[in-house]
């Protein structure tokens, strides 16, 4: 997982930051528009690993990337 948020200089976004997800688990082609969080991001982390999800992480939705 590569993400990154600059651009706060006009004419880029800095509300739209970039994340590219590469593995055998991930999704083709998935493109979202959604809002997501650090902690959107941490339970995805989470998940993947098997591990139990941390504060926040619990109660956001994961990045729909994963198979």
């Amino acid at each position: 997982m590569i993400t990154w948020d600059e651009g706060a200089d006009p004419p880029l976004n800095p509300g739209n930051p970039l994340l590219v997800v590469l593995g055998p688990k991930v999704k083709t082609g998935v493109v979202s528009s959604g809002a997501y969080n650090h902690y959107s991001l941490l339970h995805s982390i989470e998940a993947q690993l098997g591990l139990p999800l941390l504060a926040h992480a619990r109660t956001q939705k994961p990045l729909p990337v994963f198979s």
